[in-house]
């Protein structure tokens, strides 16, 4: 039982962060994210301070907003990609270009990056 309280607690921490990301990668507050979606603010400020966990609708929902997979908004992100971007050191297509990469299998991956050299000469 006490696993589950604390399994919980972290997917409600990551959901938070992962939410809090893509609104400030694409300048929304939490006002505009609750008028945009029609839920309620005090709903939008409760999963952004990690109170709350969304149902799977209204994660749907979210993904469709700001362009991405559900699991973006459920899943720990890549601490690597997360430092980076806490830097400001990754341009927003350059961050959803390793978005898309995050959801290819290997193989695909190895195409594009062979590709990627061909087309820079590297």
């Amino acid at each position: 039982m006490a696993g589950d309280i604390k399994s919980d607690n972290k997917n409600k921490e990551i959901f938070a962060r992962n939410l809090t990301h893509y609104m400030s990668i694409n300048g929304k507050t939490r006002q505009q994210l609750s008028k945009d979606l029609n839920i309620p603010y005090t709903t939008i400020s409760a999963w952004c301070k990690g109170e709350l966990f969304p149902r799977i609708d209204k994660i749907e929902r979210m993904a469709e907003y700001f362009g991405v997979e559900k699991s973006d908004l459920i899943e720990p992100k890549d601490p690597t990609v997360e430092m980076i971007e806490a830097l400001g050191m990754v341009s927003a297509v350059k961050q959803e270009l390793i978005a898309l990469v995050r959801t290819m299998d290997d193989d695909t991956a190895k195409r594009l990056l062979l590709i990627a050299k061909v087309a820079f000469d590297k």
